[in-house]
């Protein structure tokens, strides 16, 4: 894909492409507005922003962008929601940078799963 435009340019270029393809979709309202099934479509969203972004080799600030809303919204749903906090404690939640030590502490903490 080709960039154009400043990082939140094409940030938002990329993103109209994620959330128009077929899938749940995504309200047009703030993350914190929504109920626990909207956050969890939202954050699948952003997963697949950024690994696509990171695969795509998107300049740095376009995947800086897509990772703190992604941590926002992650942040978010493991408050909400006992399910996914546990997955993330179990080891069955993919970490969208992969396994690297720092990477588990950093969603580790995010969860609130560790002081």
């Amino acid at each position: 894909m080709f960039d154009f435009g400043s990082p939140e340019d094409t940030a938002a270029l990329r993103w109209g492409l994620h959330i128009s393809e077929d899938g749940p979709g995504v309200l047009d309202i703030h993350w914190e507005e929504m109920n626990e099934e909207e956050l969890l479509n939202l954050f699948v969203y952003l997963y697949i922003a950024v690994r696509e972004a990171v695969r795509d080799d998107a300049p740095q600030p376009v995947i800086d962008i897509f990772l703190a809303q992604y941590d926002e919204v992650f942040e978010a749903l493991a408050h909400a929601s006992d399910e996914f906090r546990d997955s993330v404690r179990s080891g069955k939640h993919s970490i969208v940078l992969g396994y690297a030590e720092e990477h588990r502490e950093k969603y580790f903490k995010l969860a609130g799963l560790t002081p």
